[in-house]
């Protein structure tokens, strides 16, 4: 998840652009409207990108910037101002002490601004890593896209705080398979990967999330539930492809299917990324080449 850090004392600007960045899947931002609190968190706390924007006022801008510059804490941070007062910016620019300050010339939509830094703090880059004992190639950038869209949709539609992922792993290689109640399956295809996402949950897991998000008790995985799960890989495959667009990568529309079988079969590897909450675990795998 990369950090950015929105200072404005326009609350209206602010918090579009907030609202903006968190769309994206792989965002977190802050808004701070005061000097104070700003300094206090950019002295502490670690961000990947910075947006200084011209209501706060020339001096405490230059003030901000300043704390910036002499705390490490985010020396690798991006740095942007936004304002279309010319002067401003030639003050800044001539007092200022941040040497790579980006600029950006408003009026500029929070959406188009939001663009911007998420193409610089989070491009996606195509990696391929490849195993050799096992053969196969990963696009690992790609994948994360597809965790860090099932964290978010499952963390903010079942409004559940506490959810967390453990490293990756080859089914494979686990000393055994997950105790599988239900999961959804999406087959993919694109220039850059081939093969099949599922998202599967313990049967305990799945009734849990099931009451949270619709409010219905059940006691088993049915009839009348099991399509939740369909729709739910369905918004977290919606996001990615969201995300994935952005940086040009076109995936064609997918209908999800329901799998009740308890482990994955396939002649490649399986990959398993293991999720914890409150409401129990849950598993996100990928199987490359599983069409």
């Amino acid at each position: 998840m990369k950090e950015v850090a929105i200072i404005s004392a326009d609350a209206k600007f602010g918090r579009g652009l907030k609202e903006a960045l968190n769309n994206d899947c792989r965002m977190h931002s802050r808004f701070f409207s005061n000097r104070a609190d700003s300094i206090e968190s950019l002295v502490q706390d670690q961000y990947d990108g910075i947006l200084i924007e011209g209501s706060m006022g020339t001096r405490d801008i230059l003030v901000i910037m300043r704390s910036i510059a002499s705390s490490p804490v985010n020396s690798e941070a991006l740095v942007y101002f936004a304002s279309g007062d010319f002067e401003v910016f030639q003050e800044v620019m001539v007092s200022g002490p941040l040497d790579d300050l980006r600029i950006v010339n408003m009026p500029t939509t929070p959406e188009e601004i939001s663009k911007t830094i998420i193409e610089a703090v989070a491009p996606i880059e195509i990696k391929k890593e490849t195993d050799a004992k096992n053969a196969f190639v990963v696009d690992t950038n790609f994948i994360n896209v597809f965790i860090d869209s099932s964290q978010r949709v499952i963390q903010q539609m079942g409004m559940i705080e506490d959810i967390s992922h453990g490293k990756p792993t080859l089914l494979s290689k686990m000393k055994s398979s997950p105790n599988i109640g239900i999961r959804s399956k999406i087959v993919m295809s694109s220039n850059y990967f081939r093969g099949s996402f599922f998202v599967s949950f313990p049967k305990v897991t799945f009734l849990k999330l099931y009451f949270k998000m619709v409010g219905e008790e059940h006691t088993s995985i049915n009839e009348e539930n099991q399509d939740f799960a369909g729709e739910l890989v369905n918004i977290i495959y919606g996001q990615s492809k969201k995300v994935l667009a952005e940086a040009g990568i076109k995936l064609d529309m997918a209908i999800p299917t329901i799998d009740f079988s308890k482990t994955i079969v396939s002649s490649g590897p399986v990959i398993v990324i293991p999720f914890k909450s409150s409401l129990g675990e849950f598993y996100v795998e990928v199987a490359p080449n599983l069409i």
